[in-house]
């Protein structure tokens, strides 16, 4: 198995946080050819281990949106346990000025979120 700094292989990463760590292009997608690293979605990877959990999902919707931003509405229902409804996609507050072109990450744009407010800090995003 190739060296994968040990920061990369828990929660899901970035191209930029790999290079940052050391890893190169090369090496990344030699891992992800090999199937040792799995391809999340557009510049979102992990290290291969199957099914993705709920708090992978959110984590990649973080890295893909950027921060500030929290998991909201259908999705932190599922996540604490209120709805037994599966969502399509992941929903995510954030403040007016952000766009995603990503279609499985729905954005919930606040003009004045309050973001110190009751907002749970879990490791790779908020809820």
């Amino acid at each position: 198995m190739y060296p994968l700094p040990l920061e990369l292989r828990e929660t899901p990463f970035t191209l930029a946080d790999a290079i940052k760590l050391g890893v190169t292009r090369y090496l990344l997608s030699k891992l992800i050819s090999e199937g040792i690293v799995e391809k999340l979605a557009r510049g979102v990877y992990q290290v291969a281990k199957g099914d993705i959990s709920e708090e992978d999902q959110y984590r990649c919707a973080t890295l893909r949106v950027g921060v500030p931003s929290a998991v909201c509405l259908i999705s932190a229902l599922v996540h604490h346990g209120v709805s037994d409804v599966i969502p399509r996609k992941t929903w995510m507050l954030v403040p007016l000025s952000k766009r995603s072109k990503f279609t499985d990450v729905k954005l919930l744009r606040s003009r004045n979120p309050a973001w110190r407010k009751k907002k749970k800090k879990k490791e790779g995003y908020s809820i």
